[in-house]
Parts: C-alpha cells; sequence; structure tokens
C-alpha cells in the first residue's frame, strides 16, 4: 500500500546486532530486535500485502535465522519466524499480491530453494529447486528471477520462472556471479 511504502522509507535494517533503524518523527533512533538469541544480522525488508514490515534476520554463526515483523507502534521487532536454510544474504521479496515473502535457501546437500513464507498462516512452501542460486528478484509481474552462478568461474545461467515455479526460459548465459536483479514498472 501507499501508507506502507511511506512508512519503508523511515525504516532500515542496521548490518550488526540485530538492531534496525526507525526514523520516528524526523528523530533516528535504533531499536533492538526482542526474543531471539544475539548475534542475528537484519538484513533485508519487505512490506505485507497488510502494510506490515518484514526484516530478514541471518548470521554466519546461528542456526537460529529468520524472519521478523517490526512493530512500528511498539517500535519493536517481534513475531520470529524460524526460516531453517535461509542463506546468509537473507534476500527477501513480497509476491506481486503481499500474501507471501519470497526467500532464498542454502543447503549444500540439498542445492538452493526458492520458498514462500504465507504471511497469515506462516505456510512454507518450496516454488523453486536448483543449484548455484546466489541471489534472485521478483518481478512485478510476479516473475521468479535467479542465475545458477556456476561457482562464480563462468557466465551465470540466467534462470525465470512463473509465480508457481514453472521454469519460463531454457536459461541465457550472462555475466559471471549474476545474483541480484532490479526491475522498473
Amino acid at each position: 500500500t501507499n501508507d506502507a511504502m511511506d512508512t519503508l522509507k523511515f525504516v532500515r535494517p542496521v548490518a550488526y546486532d540485530t538492531l534496525v533503524e526507525i526514523n520516528d518523527e524526523m528523530k533516528e533512533t535504533v531499536y533492538p530486535y526482542k526474543g531471539t538469541e544475539t548475534g542475528l544480522e537484519a538484513k533485508h525488508i519487505a512490506v505485507d500485502k497488510n502494510g506490515t514490515i518484514w526484516v530478514s534476520l541471518a548470521s554466519y554463526t546461528s542456526p537460529s535465522v529468520g524472519i521478523a515483523k517490526v512493530d512500528m507502534d511498539q517500535k519493536e521487532i517481534n513475531s520470529f519466524v524460524t526460516l531453517t536454510g535461509l542463506c546468509y544474504q537473507a534476500h527477501i521479496y513480497s509476491s506481486a499480491s503481499g500474501d507471501k515473502i519470497y526467500y532464498l535457501t542454502d543447503n549444500s546437500d540439498e542445492g538452493t530453494e526458492i520458498k514462500t513464507i504465507h504471511v497469515d498462516s506462516k505456510e512454507i512452501t518450496t516454488v523453486v529447486k536448483g543449484d548455484g542460486f546466489y541471489g534472485f528478484g521478483i518481478s512485478p509481474s510476479g516473475d521468479i528471477y535467479t542465475a545458477n552462478i556456476n561457482g562464480f568461474i563462468s557466465n551465470s545461467l540466467l534462470l525465470i520462472y512463473n509465480s508457481n515455479g514453472e521454469q519460463k526460459n531454457k536459461g541465457d548465459l550472462v555475466g559471471v556471479g549474476a545474483c541480484r536483479f532490479l526491475f522498473t514498472k
């Protein structure tokens, strides 16, 4: 919603000690995450269909990684949801409808997966399974863009899926280590 996007301008992750900075009435104040172990880092934010702001929390050393809601009224982060296998970069994106949050797992034995968590039911669904995904993006139309980075030693293979996880392209070679995707409307 437009209100959520206006609010989003005032919230940003701070990548140390699990903090999120909320600019409240032009005063910068840092609020600690409440309800989990220390050592997690706030990474990225997404806004759902209800205008709720979510922040991803990850760490190289902690197995307890996931996402949490930013409570703008209480000025804290709460409602932690553990996302097993959430990769350290912890990129999260809202679906086009805002009812799901997409995230990337990195289970080296099982490959990489793009999953969703439904914002109301907290149900987790695997959407895409593959290998070598280092990042991904969700286009305004809801398509999922990712790439097999081939170990950063040769050109990446661009892969595009619809929101149900069905592959839409055969794969195009793009630059080495393709892992960030930027879309314009």
